[in-house]
């Protein structure tokens, strides 16, 4: 499994693109408040998610971060957390 912790990292305007494959395993993403996320991931008797939460931001002028890429028999989550959750 992974962890993929982007609290701290600097996510520039536009559009940031993120490709996973998982397969047999799990990657959790974490992403900071005030990052829009597209998630266009597709699994296969697995799954790859968004976990929204109260932090999530759909404004258009967000950066975006799009996450693709595939879930093969394991899982791809991604989640807005704040940097010291």
């Amino acid at each position: 499994s992974v962890v993929l912790d982007l609290r701290e990292a600097r996510i520039p305007d536009g559009l940031t693109v993120l490709d996973i494959h998982a397969t047999l395993g799990e990657v959790n993403v974490i992403v900071p408040p005030g990052i829009r996320v597209e998630c266009e991931g597709h699994a296969f008797l697995g799954s790859f998610v968004v976990k929204r939460s109260g932090f999530a931001v759909d404004g258009d002028d967000a950066p975006v971060l799009r996450v693709t890429g595939q879930a093969i028999l394991g899982e791809v989550t991604v989640k807005t957390r704040l940097p010291n959750e």
